[in-house]
């Protein structure tokens, strides 16, 4: 098994390039629905990857 199996995890991306491919998730609203689904789904969150940070700073003020 690999040190990931078994873990949940979101993972945003920017609005071009690699991380537009990924998930481009830059709207504070759909940021809070993506977290409370998947914990009611998952029951938890162990990883977190945000691509493009600045951009989603920058959204929640």
């Amino acid at each position: 098994m690999g040190r990931l199996d078994g873990k949940i995890a979101i993972v945003t991306g920017a609005g071009r390039g690699v991380g537009r491919a990924i998930a481009d998730v830059t709207d504070p609203q759909a940021c809070e629905q993506v977290v409370d689904q998947t914990i009611q789904r998952f029951g938890q969150i162990d990883i977190l990857v945000i691509v493009n940070w600045a951009k989603l700073l920058q959204n929640f003020g």
